[in-house]
């Protein structure tokens, strides 16, 4: 979970015990009087004694406002560094709750490539997926050879963007992030030139670093107006081969055109450690985070690697658990968990959450909110 990193608290200093200092103060009088009186011997005289007396009480008056005015100084001290502090952690906090818009969703998938493919899968009893094959992938693609059909799957999704958005107006992203190899891109990239002549995509884009580059779009959108109109491309294309054990072979495709307003927004979510907090804590930041009271009425999720301790958090895990409809999803699985919530909450104009593994951490997850 990401949190606020707190300065150790500056304490005040306890306030001066007056009583104390009053009896303190008495007993020195009584003590230089006294003293006067030995030490001076046949010329002691009244004055002496009033100018000692005055003398002591004017060092105990003394000592007692300087431990005043340490005191009062402490006090400022703490209300300064109070004020400071909170005044830094409503700054993070408004950067921390940012929120950035998907206008385009593109998901290619075993289990369908258009929206009205997905609002249906979406909308079906869960267990009615056929996973028990060795491979799930695409059945659009023909070729054997991994690459290739990456290769494919790439292509396929630049076409499908197009078929999603052919009435639209591009211009050039400020940024490309990919999740993906060289290849793919370059024939996602070629592919799109020739069906968005106005939309020139660089080169080498940035690469997909889950919850880090979620982040980033996070901060680019707290520095820019609502109004702003630039915009940034996530996609992602793989095709993993199965694995040692029991994971059958999978391919997914995605993209998203990420803008500062849109049919639906999501924060930069939170992510989850084990040992540094609880499963209910990150849940209930990630609410916070996006505004909500209650926990979201769903969450499309991939299962293997949430603790058991997330079946206390709150959200509801087991509608939409994505595991028998994938196969091996590697990289692709955030970006795979944040689409289907994104297409969720826009045919139910509703609030779903989302939770995946991520590169960097264990489990990274959040709530895509229907913004209309």
């Amino acid at each position: 979970m990401r949190a606020f990193q707190f300065a150790p608290a500056l304490r005040a200093a306890s306030p001066p015990r007056n009583r104390r200092w009053a009896l303190a103060g008495m007993a020195l009088v009584l003590l230089s009087v006294t003293l006067s009186l030995v030490l001076a011997g046949e010329k002691r005289s009244p004055t002496l004694l009033v100018v000692t007396a005055c003398f002591a009480s004017a060092l105990v008056l003394l000592c007692w406002l300087s431990r005043q005015l340490y005191y009062r100084t402490s006090l400022h001290l703490q209300a300064d560094w109070q004020y400071r502090t909170d005044q830094e952690y409503a700054a993070w906090w408004q950067h921390h709750t940012q929120t950035f818009a998907l206008q385009d969703v593109v998901l290619i998938g075993p289990a369908g490539i258009s929206p009205a493919d997905w609002q249906g899968f979406l909308n079906q009893p869960p267990g009615l997926a056929s996973g028990c094959s060795t491979t799930i992938t695409n059945g659009l693609l023909f070729s054997s050879r991994p690459g290739e059909r990456e290769t494919q799957l790439a292509q396929m999704l630049a076409r499908q963007w197009h078929t999603q958005c052919s009435g639209q107006v591009y211009w050039p992203p400020i940024s490309c992030y990919w999740q993906g190899s060289e290849t793919a891109w370059q024939a996602f990239s070629a592919e799109v030139s020739l069906l968005f002549p106005s939309l020139c995509l660089p080169v080498r884009p940035e690469p997909w670093q889950g919850a880090n580059t979620l982040a980033e779009l996070a901060a680019h959108f707290a520095l820019t107006a609502e109004e702003n109109q630039q915009w940034f491309l996530v996609a992602g294309c793989l095709s993993v081969p199965a694995g040692g054990g029991s994971e059958p072979a999978g391919e997914s495709a995605l993209l998203w055109k990420v803008t500062a307003k849109g049919p639906v927004t999501l924060a930069r979510g939170e992510v989850f450690s084990p040992g540094e907090h609880t499963a209910s804590q990150v849940c209930q930041q990630a609410q916070q985070q996006s505004g909500l009271t209650h926990p979201p009425e769903h969450c499309v999720l991939f299962s293997p690697a949430i603790p058991p301790d997330f079946a206390h958090c709150g959200w509801n895990l087991s509608r939409h658990v994505q595991d028998p409809y994938w196969g091996r999803t590697g990289e692709n699985e955030p970006l795979i968990a944040v689409s289907l919530a994104a297409l969720l909450a826009l045919h139910q104009q509703t609030s779903c959450g989302w939770i995946a593994t991520d590169p960097q951490y264990q489990l990274t997850l959040g709530i895509v909110k229907y913004h209309g």
